[in-house]
């Protein structure tokens, strides 16, 4: 009897026991409604960079810049809000360019980039400035562009082990740094510079070396043909792509590392290659610049059985892919974004916002399929008639 006593009196005093009122949440005010509203995202810097968002995965922790500096993801430490964009429209504001070339597709859509930014913002071009990649050339242009007195100065620097001391001078006038892919050494991010936009150089490497591996054979012979070169972004992934292939892949065998200067220079290097290592299944290069005259070196020799991935886009190199030619994977940066957020960056400078100090850009792989995809997300100017041709022709 104790024991049924027991197990009812809780059911009783369950059923006495009044039940507490929910609290009420107190009503938002109006202006507490405004304010949240305005710290969303630009809805056009949202929706332009949603087609890219399934390129953007886990950054690995390994992953630093060039002086160790941590990598982000544009979406995360460059987003403007709406509050931000109505500043910057209402603020009159103006920018300098200066670019370390304009000769490929590669800097053309960065500028287009660039030039749609802009005029988004309502940010005023005084000045471009083209230094055809001369380190002496670009510090003569970095003064010119300080006297125009622009408010922020977009910069993809030529030399950055030389140059601290010409930009520093654009630094000092007040003006805001943006620098793309790499800054110049010996210059403070926060202090001097808002901070970097870079192709995600991680990501760009893995996917070559899984190339290798996915698009030749996980069982092969292979040369590595890499550009000798201080440019860190380069060597970098040149370097990534050789680790990953020793870890990775055991059955991938690297007869020859070799190295050249110039990329025209590239296919003489691979000639000499496969003479001594005639069994050679596969060809790594640095960027598709060198890729295509491998590729012409190859075919002169008749081996058209020699497979060659690299990196980057080249309209030639993607016509090769095209014509089924001997270069079978490679990828793309989002040079196009690029640009985009490097007029984020200027935008942050002029607001007073705290830039990142290393923030990539995705990456997306291309096989021949994707060719006219990755142009079209990528680069977002018209591609040439010879390259609209080839596609036609292999129906792409």
């Amino acid at each position: 009897m104790s024991i049924i006593f027991l197990l009812i009196i809780p059911l009783l005093l369950g059923g006495w026991t009044k039940k507490k009122k929910k609290d009420k949440k107190p009503k938002k005010d109006k202006t507490e409604q405004v304010e949240t509203v305005a710290e969303k995202g630009d809805p056009w810097l949202v929706d332009l960079r949603a087609p890219y968002m399934k390129y953007t995965g886990v950054i690995l922790f390994h992953y630093t810049g060039p002086e160790g500096q941590t990598a982000t993801w544009p979406k995360h430490s460059l987003l403007l809000t709406e509050s931000d964009a109505k500043k910057i429209k209402a603020g009159n504001y103006t920018i300098a360019v200066c670019w370390h070339s304009l000769e490929g597709a590669r800097e053309k859509s960065m500028r287009q980039g660039i030039l749609d930014a802009s005029e988004q913002y309502g940010l005023k071009i005084v000045k471009e400035t083209d230094a055809k990649n001369d380190p002496g050339k670009q510090a003569s242009l970095v003064e010119s562009l300080v006297a125009e007195k622009p408010d922020a100065i977009i910069a993809y620097p030529v030399d950055v082990a030389t140059s601290a001391s010409t930009f520093k001078k654009a630094a000092d006038a007040g003006i805001k740094l943006a620098f793309i892919s790499d800054h110049p050494r010996g210059l403070i991010h926060g202090q001097d510079y808002v901070g970097i936009i870079a192709p995600n150089n991680n990501d760009r490497a893995l996917t070559a070396a899984n190339f290798v591996a996915e698009l030749i054979s996980k069982d092969t012979k292979i040369a590595l043909i890499d550009l000798d070169t201080d440019l860190w972004d380069i060597r970098f992934t040149d370097d990534l792509v050789r680790d990953t292939i020793k870890g990775r892949y055991p059955g991938i065998k690297i007869l020859a590392d070799e190295k050249f200067k110039k990329p025209e220079e590239a296919g003489t290097v691979a000639a000499g290659v496969i003479e001594r290592f005639p069994d050679i299944e596969g060809i790594y290069t640095s960027n598709a610049l060198s890729a295509v005259p491998i590729a012409s070196a190859l075919q002169k020799a008749g081996r058209s059985d020699i497979k060659i991935i690299t990196t980057n886009l080249s309209e030639e190199a993607l016509i090769n892919m095209a014509k089924v030619g001997n270069i079978i994977g490679t990828n793309a940066d989002t040079t196009y974004y690029i640009g985009v957020d490097a007029v984020i960056l200027a935008c942050f400078g002029i607001l007073g916002k705290e830039g990142p100090e290393f923030a990539v850009s995705p990456v997306m792989p291309v096989t021949k399929d994707k060719i006219r995809d990755a142009w079209s997300l990528t680069k977002r100017i018209p591609m040439s008639a010879e390259l609209e041709k080839a596609l036609q022709a292999a129906g792409l």
